[in-house]
C-alpha cells in the first residue's frame, strides 16, 4: 500500500478499467464495496508526482478501510492471459468438470464479473447434471452477490442431491432475495430434527418476515428457533426483536431488523462503557484520595532566617540549623507546627503556625508556607506579567509586596 507523511511518499494516481462487486473486505470484514482498477503509483513530492513507479492493478479496495491486494500490470497481463487460456480450453471440452474447475479458479483469480457470468452460463448448460461444479459455481457467484444466479443454480442442485445443507443454502437465498414463503419447505427439516448449528437461518427468516410487517410468522419463526437453541434467551439483540413483534401483532407495521440489531448492540455498548467509565471512576477516586491523603502528611514549608548568624530551632521536636539570611525547606504534616529554640544566639519563646487544606483541593493547592522565628526577615513577593514580544498589549510593570515582622506567611492561591 502506498503511504505519504508530510506530503512525501507515495501514492496513486488515475483509475482506469474500473469494477466494483459487493462482498467483504478482507481486511476489515465488513460488508461493502470493493472496487479493482488500473492505475499508476507515483513517488510524490508535497503531494506532487515526481518519479513514475510502475502501472498497477489494484484489486478489492474497500470503501470503507481501503486495503487492497496489488500487482503490476504486467503480472496482471499474465494473469488475465492465463484465465483466457483456461477459459478456452473448457470452452474446447465444455462437458469436462476439471476444465470448468480450472476456468472458474482463473476467472475469480481476477475478479472479473463480466467473465464469470460468460463462463457460467455455459457451465450451467453444459454441466447442468453435474453437482460438484455447480456447487461451485454457486461459491463464485457469491463473491459477486449475484442473488438470483445463485437461486436458479441452487434450485438445479437440490434436484441432483436433497442433502439438507444445499435445501438450507437454498433457502438462505430465498430470504436473502425477500421471499420467505418460498423458502419455508426448504427449511422445516431443521425444526423437524431439531438442528442447532441451523437455527440462525430461522432467525432470519422471522426478520425477512418482521420487514414485511407479518408478526405472528416472524413470532413463531423466533419460538421455533429458541426451541431449538434456548440459549437465545440471553441473547438481548434476539430477545429484542421478539418484542417488536409481539408489541405489534396484529399490525402490519413493518420493522427493519438491522436496525433492531444496531439498537441493542448500542445498548450493550453503553452498558460496557458505562462499567468501564464506573470501574475508572472508583480508581481515580482511590488514586486522588491515596495522593490526597499522602500529600496531608508532606507539605512544604520554608524556614527563614532573616538574622546576620545561624541558629539552631526545633521544629515539632526535630532539630533544624538556619543560615544567616537564607531559607531552609522542610517537609511537615498538616495541623499545628510548632517552634521554638534553645539557642543561647537568639531569644524567642514557643512559636505555633496552623496549616490545613481542603482534602479536595489539596493536590491542586499551591500555597507557600514560610515560616520567620526570628521575625525580621524582610520577604518580596514579587508579580511578573509575561507578554510575547509581537503582543499588542502594553507592558506591565512587575509590582513587589514586601512583608516584614511576621512569624508565618502563606502565599498563593489555595
Amino acid at each position: 500500500m502506498p503511504l505519504t507523511v508530510n506530503g512525501i511518499g507515495t501514492t496513486y494516481y488515475g483509475k482506469k478499467n474500473a469494477q466494483t462487486r459487493q462482498g467483504e473486505c478482507y481486511a476489515c470484514h465488513r460488508q461493502t464495496t470493493l472496487t479493482s482498477y488500473d492505475t499508476k503509483m507515483w513517488f510524490v513530492l508535497l503531494l506532487v508526482p515526481i518519479i513514475p513507479m510502475g502501472r498497477k492493478r489494484i484489486i478489492d479496495q474497500c470503501a470503507d478501510c481501503s486495503r487492497h491486494h496489488m500487482m503490476s500490470q504486467s503480472e496482471w497481463a499474465k494473469l488475465k492471459e492465463e484465465r483466457d487460456d483456461k477459459i478456452d480450453t473448457y470452452t474446447r471440452k465444455p462437458e469436462n468438470p476439471e476444465f470448468a474447475k480450472q476456468a472458474l479458479q482463473a476467472v475469480m483469480a481476477t475478479c472479473d464479473p463480466d467473465a464469470l457470468m460468460a463462463l457460467g452460463s455455459v457451465i450451467e448448460e453444459r454441466l447442468g447434471g453435474d453437482k460438484d461444479s455447480l456447487v461451485l459455481l454457486v461459491g463464485c457467484y457469491a463473491q459477486f452477490q449475484k442473488l438470483e444466479d445463485i437461486q436458479r443454480v441452487m434450485y438445479r442442485v437440490v434436484e441432483l442431491d436433497s442433502d439438507p445443507k444445499w435445501r438450507v443454502l437454498l433457502g438462505d437465498t430465498l430470504l436473502r432475495l425477500d421471499k420467505p414463503d418460498d423458502a419455508v419447505p426448504y427449511l422445516t427439516h431443521i425444526i423437524e430434527n431439531q438442528v442447532a448449528e441451523d437455527t440462525d437461518t430461522l432467525v432470519l427468516l422471522g426478520q425477512v418476515y418482521q420487514q414485511q410487517g407479518r408478526h405472528e410468522e416472524a413470532s413463531l419463526a423466533f419460538d421455533q428457533a429458541m426451541e431449538i437453541v434456548p440459549e437465545l434467551a440471553n441473547n438481548k439483540a434476539f430477545t429484542r426483536m421478539q418484542r417488536e413483534s409481539a408489541k405489534r401483532m396484529g399490525t402490519d407495521e413493518r420493522v427493519e431488523s438491522h436496525k433492531i440489531i444496531q439498537k441493542a448492540e448500542n445498548a450493550d455498548k453503553f452498558r460496557r462503557y458505562s462499567r468501564i467509565a464506573a470501574v475508572v471512576a472508583i480508581l481515580a477516586a482511590v488514586v486522588f484520595s491515596i495522593v490526597s491523603i499522602s500529600m496531608s502528611y508532606r507539605r512544604s514549608i520554608y524556614l527563614v532566617n532573616g538574622l546576620p548568624k545561624p541558629y539552631t530551632v526545633n521544629v515539632n521536636g526535630e532539630s533544624i540549623t538556619l543560615q544567616p539570611m537564607s531559607p531552609r525547606w522542610l517537609s511537615v504534616a498538616e495541623g499545628d507546627v510548632s517552634v521554638t529554640s534553645d539557642d543561647p544566639m537568639v531569644s524567642f519563646g514557643p512559636q505555633t503556625a496552623t496549616i490545613t487544606s481542603s482534602f479536595f483541593t489539596r493536590p491542586f493547592d499551591q500555597r507557600e508556607f514560610i515560616l520567620n522565628p526570628d521575625h525580621a526577615a524582610i520577604l518580596d513577593h514579587e508579580t511578573v506579567v509575561y507578554t510575547s514580544n509581537n503582543s499588542s498589549l502594553e507592558p506591565v510593570a512587575p509590582t513587589s509586596n514586601y512583608h516584614c515582622g511576621q512569624f508565618f506567611y502563606c502565599h498563593g492561591d489555595g
